[in-house]
Parts: C-alpha cells; structure tokens; sequence
C-alpha cells in the first residue's frame, strides 16, 4: 500500500509538471506553513527536468525562473496542452497531450519513468517516448482539431461492441468545441474511434459520443472532458459548455461507459439538464 501511494503521488506531481502552463509561477507557489489550502491537495511546487538546476531560493531573493518543463514542445509555435496522465502497473507513467498550433492539433503520448527521490525532486523523471498517437480527421465535429485528452486505464466499458478493447479509453474535444469524441486502445498507442452505438467509426467519419446543445446553457461548444468511473461502475464524464462567452461545467452519466445522458443536481436529464457548476 505505502508503495501505491508514493507511487500516485509522483503520478500527480508529473501530471503537475506537464500542466504547468495552468499553475502559478515559480517561487509564487506556496511554502513553509503559509497559505496552504484549507484540504484537497496541495501546496504544488515545480521542479526542473534537470536537478542540478534547482536551487534553493534564498529569503528575499527572486526565483530562478528559467527552470525548464519535463515535456518541450515539438517545435518553434506548438503548445503542450491538457495532460492527462495513467499510472502503469510497472510504476512507469504515460501522459497524453495536446499538441497545438494554430491551424491544427493532434494528441501525443509520452512514457514517463520515475526514479528514486533526489536530492531536489520527489523524483527522477525520464522521459523514453513522446510521439504523436492520435490525428483529427479534417471534416466532421474534429474538423482538424482533437484536443484535451482524458485517458483512462482498466475501466471496462460494457457498452463496446465485440472485438473492441478498452484497455485504454479516451475522451476527446473535436474542433473548436464541436463535440467530444470516444476512442479505444489496447497499447496506448493504436486508437479506433467509437460511436455513440459502442461500434468502431471510420476515422475519416468522426461522431461524437455527446455534442453541444443548441438550446442549451452549453450551447456554443462544448470541450475540456473529464473521465472517471466510480466504484459502482458507473461512468460520469465532466466537460465545460461555452454559451455567449459564460462557461460552466456539467456532467453526464453512463452504465456502459459509451452512451452517456447529461444530468444535474435537481435530477433533469437530457436536454433539461443543467450545468453542475456555475461562474
């Protein structure tokens, strides 16, 4: 058990180093017995890729700021994006990324080995691999976008039709907010889209598995998914809808893990349904 924990606790805190885009700078982040949160997890702090970097800041002194990220971009005007990252049973780390620019974007995936703790990290990070595993198809909802991915491991989804595997599954934004998308894998690696029936798609015709409601509060797009599987089995997936500039979050619920109903807290379902989460 102490194992498992230590293990997700690296798990998170490279999940932090990806995301770092979205995390206050460095030396901004809390320390010592100061605004620490009242729970959940925290206080985050961010460690270079390269230990012997990482210096201590001194009282009064200004922060190293030149500290360099685990994951670089691919290349001059690409943005790393939205990680989400698997904890594999050899204690090794996989995060999938957006890789973006501003015409197109594809998901990566990079293997992520932890070492023991050094003398300036909770870790040793090693990255092996980082390739791109998973291209938009130019027309339909993804229209030349697939972006924030949310990837999941060992959840089965029952709703699959006969011959797919969802050793892996990922939840997807295609376009600029036109849908989220499904997709299976058995290594990480090779995807196959599915539809909303649980059968595998043709990538070149994408479908989504739940879309923007025109009528609704999330209206103007929809994207940003979250997937998890409570203990019941029942599969609740998180997005963000855009309507007229007010973005909130909802969530909608499934037995299979394929067909998904959007719900709220007062108990409306379907196009009835609410957002969870208000600005």
């Amino acid at each position: 058990r102490r194992s498992w924990l230590r293990a997700t606790s690296q798990a998170v805190a490279v999940l932090a180093l990806a995301s770092c885009g979205y995390l206050a700078e460095k030396g901004e982040e809390s320390r010592g017995t100061e605004n620490l949160p009242s729970q959940g997890i925290g206080p985050w702090v961010k460690y270079d890729a390269v230990c012997s970097d990482e210096k201590p800041v001194p009282p009064g002194a200004s922060p190293d700021l030149s500290l360099q990220p685990v994951i670089l971009g691919s290349s001059v005007g690409h943005v790393m994006a939205e990680p989400s990252a698997v904890l594999e049973p050899d204690g090794s780390l996989t995060i999938f990324y957006e890789d973006r620019t501003s015409t197109r974007s594809e998901i990566r995936r990079a293997r992520v080995v932890l070492g023991p703790e050094d003398n300036c990290r909770p870790a040793l990070v090693t990255v092996q691999e980082d390739d791109v595993v998973f291209t938009p198809a130019s027309g339909g909802f993804e229209a030349g976008r697939v972006s924030a991915p949310s990837v999941v491991r060992g959840g089965a989804l029952s709703g699959l039709a006969s011959g797919l595997d969802s050793t892996y599954a990922m939840v997807y934004s295609g376009g600029e907010g036109g849908g989220l998308g499904l997709a299976v894998s058995t290594d990480g690696k090779s995807w196959k889209r599915v539809g909303p029936d649980g059968r595998e798609l043709n990538a070149r015709s994408p479908a989504p598995i739940l879309s923007a409601d025109a009528g609704g509060w999330d209206g103007g797009a929809i994207g940003s998914p979250a997937l998890v599987q409570r203990p019941d089995g029942v599969w609740l997936l998180y997005f963000d809808g855009n309507r007229r500039g007010s973005r909130s979050i909802g969530v909608a619920t499934s037995h299979d893990g394929v067909r998904f109903t959007r719900t709220d807290l007062e108990g409306r379902t379907g196009a009835a349904a609410g957002a969870i989460v208000t600005p």
